[in-house]
């Protein structure tokens, strides 16, 4: 289903002269970094705003994980080459 929604969103964004980013954020279709990680490669231009405090929230980890940082290359172009805004989020300890 997120497939489909995508191609077809990138494909009439494309048809009628529009940039769309689509958001990785909890409770939508690029909740997880191994969602992104396996959606995003399937997508031709698809672009994407990374809020990676989510993913790294869904992961319950640190972007310091391996398993979180192996960038997989798709036959276009690499989820970190995707993101066109990355959000940043100031906290305090």
């Amino acid at each position: 289903m997120a497939l489909e929604y995508f191609n077809t969103v990138v494909n009439w964004a494309k048809v009628n002269g529009y940039k769309v980013h689509h958001e990785t954020h909890r409770k939508r279709a690029l909740y997880s970094p191994w969602v992104g990680r396996d959606l995003v490669p399937k997508v031709d231009g698809l672009s994407l705003v990374a809020d990676l405090s989510h993913w790294v929230n869904v992961a319950e980890t640190d972007c310091n994980d391996p398993d979180l940082t192996q960038v997989k290359k798709s036959r276009n172009l690499s989820i970190i080459e995707r993101n066109l805004h990355i959000q940043n989020h100031a906290t305090s300890l």
